[in-house]
């Protein structure tokens, strides 16, 4: 109950202070003060979308190789683990296994959801030429 009361106290002083604040000090273009190889971020990428479209594959390819690596070091636990004769490493091991398939099947589905968007509304999600 305390926390809901805080809650509600935060919410009408910021209700309150956004009122006060004059909006004139809050119209700085952050997308031109921020430069990328001399150029503003609010030129190079026009909305969020296009910023989407050149992350999301490359977090794929870094979801892939952590995934790679949790794959190796369960496995590796699991092996000294059976090999020590400790079975507290080797269930380690099988959960960071364990984690990284279901990690991969994560990855997997979100992949070919994407996918199926891109087949169903013609919109390319994943760009190639850029």
């Amino acid at each position: 109950m305390k926390k809901l009361k805080y809650f509600f106290y935060s919410f009408t002083l910021l209700l309150f202070y956004s009122r006060i604040i004059n909006p004139a000090y809050a119209r700085v273009n952050i997308g031109e003060q921020f430069k990328f190889d001399g150029v503003g971020i609010s030129s190079r990428f026009p909305n969020i979308a296009t910023l989407i479209n050149i992350l999301l594959p490359n977090v794929y390819v870094l979801a892939g190789i952590f995934l790679f690596l949790l794959l190796l070091f369960g496995g590796f636990g699991i092996i000294m683990g059976s090999n020590s004769g400790n079975p507290e490493q080797t269930a380690k091991g099988g959960k960071a296994v364990g984690a990284a398939l279901i990690g991969f099947l994560i990855i997997f589905l979100s992949y070919w959801i994407i996918k199926i968007i891109e087949v169903v509304t013609g919109i390319d999600i994943f760009i190639s030429g850029i």
